[in-house]
This record gives structure tokens, C-alpha cells and sequence, in this order.
């Protein structure tokens, strides 16, 4: 018989009793001598892993985890470090009161990041608006009266039919509609050619061929837009238009009258991009000050507990049912070991 120099020692299978409240401790014990194979009892063969006797601790054991890599995440994205293990730490620790503790960190940190999340979105709009109260003059070709912004016959479509034109027969402008707002690059050519089509050439459109980035708060994506403005008459052309543009993924935004009303809104929207940027500011430190007292302990906690799910673990294969106080476990151990587990 051939010797590949792999066999395995005598092993011999024995029930080890202990006392319920003594057996995390007994498991724990044991594990450290890495020469005890537990099996799972026959008793168990007809419950589920739900209906084991410290099932509860291993579900514990695994919200305790889920939580402690949402704050390691947290802490990635807040630029913050966090220290590796120097050891397991103490066993035996309340597993109730850390899973209360880590969910109250993050339940507090969930609310800071939901409310990230919606500055983001206002701080986006207030760059957008603030860019297109600067291009305004540009894209009304700086022919803004004070008390409405209309057409002059130069810059009436080529294509209005005879009783559908911006302009009646004297030559004087009618009431416009206007609405303004940014959209993508890519999209401003669709964007004209379909407002054309939808209008019949009753529109005119405008773009200030100023395009500028913005961070898409949503996915953190860069993209470029552009102004544009779009000058209409009716209602019915201005319900057509909304709908298009709100296809096309554009932001709208409204646009004073005059010239004075056009510098008082663009000093107050510089104000709000600038205390928006302030607020962010102090709620980025407030972030990193919760999670900073957690990111010295954080791996040695996570490594704690992965240690505790196991134990408990180990002791769902055990047979509960002899008695309210014991335990009934089975193991395959080297037969030369017997006697230092015995002494564990």
C-alpha cells in the first residue's frame, strides 16, 4: 500500500455536558486549543436554523456586523482611517447593549447623510440658477426692457404661418411666455429641433453657448450644460413645452422682468451658494466626529463579534433538550488530545 504521507490521527467521538450558562465559555475555551471538531447533534436534524436555541445571538451577532461596515463605509467616504486590530479585546460583552449603541450611530448617521443628500440637490439647483441669472442678458441679446422681455421682428421665426406669428400685422410684439433653464450638451440640438416641430416654428430658441460643469448629486457624475430660453404665446404651446423639456432632464427656473429684478436675484442666489457651502462645511465635521470615535475600536469590535457569532454558532449544534440547564454537545477529537481538553 502506497504512503502518500498524509494520515490523520485516531480520533475518537465523545458528548461533552456542560452547564448552559457555562457553555460559551466551555466553546470558547475549546476553539483556542484548535482541536476540537463539533458536530451537530441528531436531536437538531428536524429544527431549523431559526428554531435553535441561540438563534437570537447569531441574528444579534449579524445585525451588530451589518452595522459596523455601514460606519467602515461611512468612514471611507468621509476620508476618515480606520485602525487596524491590535487584538480580539474582552469577550463575553453584552451583545445587546453594542448593537444599541452602533444603531444609534447609525440612525444618526443615516439622518446626516439623507439630509447630505438633499443640500446636494439645493446646492446643485442654486450653481445652476446662479448660471443661468449670469447668462440672461446674453440669451435676451441684451434687449431686456424694464418691464417685459419680448421679441424684436428681427428675431421672429422664419417659419410662422400667416395667423400663428409671435408678431400681429402692425409689427408690434405681442405678450410672450418665456421659460429658461439648463440642459445638457448632447441634448441641445434634439431640444431645438423637436421645439420646432411641436411649435410649428411658433417658438423661438436660444442657448448662450456657455456651457459649464456641474456635479450631478444623484451619482457624483460631471456633466456639462448649457442655458438656454425659450419664447413662446399660449397656453397650450407652454403645457407642450413643459413636458418636453422635463423628458429631456432639463431644469427650469424663473427669470425677472427687468433688468433691476435680475441683479437683486442674482446677489441673493450668490448669498445661498454661499451658506449653503458653509453649512456643508460644519455638517461634513459633524460626520466626521461621530464616526471618529469609533474608527480606533471599529475592526477590534468587528473581530469581537465575528468571534461571538461563531461561538454561538457552535452551540445551535448542540442538543438543548435534556434539560433546562445543560447541554449536550458532540465532538471528534484527536484521541492523544483527550486529556488537555479535559483539563480546558
Amino acid at each position: 500500500m502506497t504512503d502518500y504521507g498524509f494520515r490523520s490521527e485516531r480520533m475518537e467521538l465523545v458528548q461533552i455536558l456542560m452547564q448552559k450558562d457555562a457553555a460559551h465559555d466551555s466553546v470558547d475555551e475549546l476553539a483556542r486549543l484548535e482541536c476540537v471538531q463539533f458536530r451537530d447533534s441528531d436531536d437538531n436534524k428536524e429544527r431549523t436554523a431559526f428554531q435553535r436555541e441561540f438563534a437570537h445571538e447569531v441574528r444579534v451577532c449579524d445585525d451588530i456586523l451589518r452595522k459596523i461596515r455601514f460606519i467602515k463605509e461611512s468612514a471611507g467616504k468621509l476620508g476618515l482611517t480606520v485602525f487596524p486590530a491590535s487584538g480580539v479585546g474582552q469577550t463575553g460583552v453584552n451583545l445587546n447593549e453594542m448593537n444599541q449603541d452602533l444603531g444609534e450611530a447609525e440612525k444618526e448617521l443615516k439622518g446626516m447623510f439623507s439630509r447630505q443628500r438633499t443640500m446636494d440637490m439645493t446646492h446643485a439647483e442654486l450653481l445652476e440658477h446662479r448660471h443661468l441669472l449670469r447668462n440672461i442678458p446674453k440669451l435676451m441679446g441684451a434687449r431686456a426692457e424694464a418691464s417685459r422681455m419680448v421679441l424684436t421682428p428681427e428675431e421672429s421665426p422664419m417659419s410662422l404661418e400667416e395667423g400663428d406669428s409671435l408678431l400681429d400685422q402692425g409689427g408690434e410684439a405681442r405678450a410672450l411666455r418665456m421659460v429658461a433653464g439648463l440642459i445638457d450638451v448632447d441634448k441641445k440640438e434634439p431640444l431645438r429641433r423637436i421645439v420646432y416641430r411641436v411649435s410649428r416654428g411658433n417658438a423661438l430658441v436660444k442657448f448662450a453657448e456657455d456651457a459649464a460643469s456641474f456635479t450631478d448629486p444623484r451619482d457624483g457624475g460631471e456633466e456639462m450644460r448649457d442655458c438656454f430660453i425659450i419664447m413662446f404665446s399660449g397656453n397650450v404651446l407652454q403645457d407642450k413645452i413643459g413636458r418636453l423639456l422635463q423628458t429631456f432632464g432639463a431644469s427650469r427656473f424663473n427669470v425677472p422682468d427687468t433688468a433691476m429684478l435680475l441683479e437683486r436675484r442674482l446677489a441673493g442666489v450668490t448669498r445661498q451658494v454661499e451658506d449653503h457651502v458653509q453649512v456643508k462645511a460644519e455638517a461634513m465635521r459633524q460626520k466626521q466626529r461621530l464616526v471618529g470615535q469609533y474608527t480606533e475600536t471599529l475592526a477590534e469590535t468587528e473581530l469581537l463579534v465575528t468571534r461571538e457569532k461563531l461561538v454561538h454558532h457552535t452551540m445551535n449544534m448542540f442538543n438543548s433538550r435534556i434539560s433546562n440547564r445543560t447541554v449536550l454537545a458532540e465532538a471528534w477529537i484527536p484521541k492523544d488530545s483527550i486529556g488537555e481538553v479535559e483539563g480546558a
